[in-house]
């Protein structure tokens, strides 16, 4: 379905319809052939190699610790120490978007993403911003506090729109304002 509506738009949206079926398939056919592409399959695969190769056993609770501990060590984002960065280094991960690029984005995100929208929140009233998260930033003002709801900010025009009204706001009340 998702093909039939958006194939041909454009080389992204194609590579993401080709990769999103090669799963689906995988997933119907062979999951464990996944390792490497699915996060989910290759941390299973790897707690598997590690129950195996230490003669653990889910049944056994002393067992669960050792395995929640490898769970966590996947996780790391420490170079030296994750093993989901081990299996990177190993080339048995797919990897989509290079080091330079994540750093790039780390420091000026894309002006068309919801990263980009939150990071100028925080630059421009940083000040003002009483708490934020994934879903919502909330601002503290004149005594009141408003919030901003990201949940909707994965809509490409309600992000560029959000991003625009960020850029051309002056001040905390015009922004929520116009928001």
């Amino acid at each position: 379905m998702a093909s039939k509506h958006f194939s041909g738009e454009d080389k992204e949206t194609d590579w993401v319809l080709k990769a999103w079926e090669d799963v689906l398939n995988g997933l119907e056919s062979d999951p464990m052939g996944l390792v490497g592409t699915v996060d989910w399959v290759t941390k299973k695969w790897l707690l598997d190699c590690f129950c195996e190769s230490e003669g653990l056993h889910l049944e056994n609770s002393d067992d669960l610790v050792w395995l929640q501990s490898q769970d966590l060590e996947y996780h790391n984002v420490d170079r030296e120490e994750g093993l989901y960065n081990l299996l990177e280094t190993q080339g048995r991960m797919v990897r989509l978007v290079e080091d330079d690029e994540i750093a790039r984005a780390m420091s000026t995100p894309p002006k068309d993403t919801r990263a980009y929208f939150r990071g100028g929140c925080l630059e421009k009233y940083g000040s003002d911003v009483k708490s934020i998260n994934w879903d919502r930033i909330v601002f503290s003002t004149n005594g009141k506090q408003r919030s901003v709801d990201l949940k909707d900010m994965v809509d490409p025009e309600k992000v560029k729109r959000y991003n625009e009204v960020l850029d051309q706001s002056d001040t905390l009340e015009e922004f929520l304002d116009a928001i």
